[in-house]
């Protein structure tokens, strides 16, 4: 039972982790994988045009996510919690499921109550995003609170490859320069725990702050 435990816990992990990016797909990269010659790093602004779709929900923390913007939130919708939330002041709006490889997802939250008080935002840090799209087309998000241990190393974010059969991982920081770098892992789960299969370092493509 404990080793059964292990196993839902961590992939429930994932999951809350990568929660809607898996219906984001993007195409390969100009000129193909190990083509990149710089790595794009661009803060996400709101689209001009809004999207039609409201809900109703609230907010009850600042972001995990994106804990380095003051305008990204956290919040509850229905039973599904959506972050980064960010808010657009000149709008009096909300935005939930932002996709930056789309100016056309996401949707307006009807707020059905105040926005809590901001927490004190940490440091900044340079070689962050709340969204990571890898040169190979892999698509991570970082994990929101705890953070998995592999072989005795950090799990900061979890990935959807385009192949499902992977479970994928990114171990560490993000190695921020010209062209940002990764360790991606691709991990099995072995006698109840899970295990690292392979491991290497892999350029990112593009970096949403």
């Amino acid at each position: 039972m404990k080793k059964k435990t292990i196993i839902i816990s961590f992939l429930i992990l994932i999951v809350a982790a990568l929660s809607w990016w898996q219906f984001y797909r993007v195409g390969p990269g100009p000129g193909g994988v190990g083509s990149l010659t710089e790595t794009k790093v661009a803060k996400y602004t709101p689209p001009i045009d809004f999207p039609s779709e409201t809900r109703k929900g609230f907010c009850f923390n600042n972001s995990l996510l994106q804990p380095y913007r003051d305008d990204t939130w956290r919040c509850r919708v229905d039973d599904q919690v959506k972050d980064p939330c960010f808010y657009v002041a000149s709008q009096d709006t909300m935005l939930c499921d932002v996709n930056p490889f789309s100016q056309t997802a996401g949707f307006k939250l009807q707020l059905s109550q105040g926005l809590p008080v901001p927490q004190s935002m940490p440091p900044a840090k340079d070689n962050w995003g709340w969204l990571v799209l890898l040169d190979d087309d892999t698509v991570c998000s970082p994990f929101a609170g705890t953070i998995p241990v592999l072989d005795g190393k950090n799990a900061v974010f979890g990935c959807i490859s385009t192949n499902s059969a992977e479970n994928i991982i990114l171990l560490g920081d993000l190695k921020s320069g010209k062209i940002w770098t990764a360790t991606k892992a691709v991990f099995t789960i072995q006698d109840g725990k899970p295990v690292i299969k392979s491991n290497k370092e892999v350029n990112v493509r593009e970096v949403w702050q």
